[in-house]
């Protein structure tokens, strides 16, 4: 089972176009869970009217703090079988969180 895993951006496409390409059972976002929770709905009709099965997850995390990034990602990184983080969205500390990973 795939999973997909990156931080939430403000702008959609940089949120999809991992998605998109590697079509995951699993989409994980990080990030302000009050923004992710209003764009869900979208995400959700939008991937279904592709014809993309994924489960999205939510995860909220402090996107200025590289460790709480790190923590998250390595908890995520243990509970999910196989794993790609998508770094095409989201501010330089998940950049940096990713490339310790």
């Amino acid at each position: 089972m795939l999973t997909l895993i990156q931080c939430f951006d403000p702008i959609p496409l940089k949120n999809i176009i991992g998605c998109l390409r590697l079509k995951p059972e699993k989409l994980i976002f990080l990030g302000d869970e009050k923004t992710m929770q209003a764009s869900l709905p979208r995400y959700k009709a939008f991937l279904k009217s592709k014809g993309i099965k994924t489960e999205i997850r939510l995860y909220h995390v402090d996107t200025n703090r590289t460790n709480e990034i790190l923590t998250t990602m390595r908890s995520l990184m243990k509970s999910e079988k196989e794993c790609v983080i998508d770094i095409t969205g989201g501010k330089d500390t998940f950049v940096l969180a990713s490339g310790i990973l």
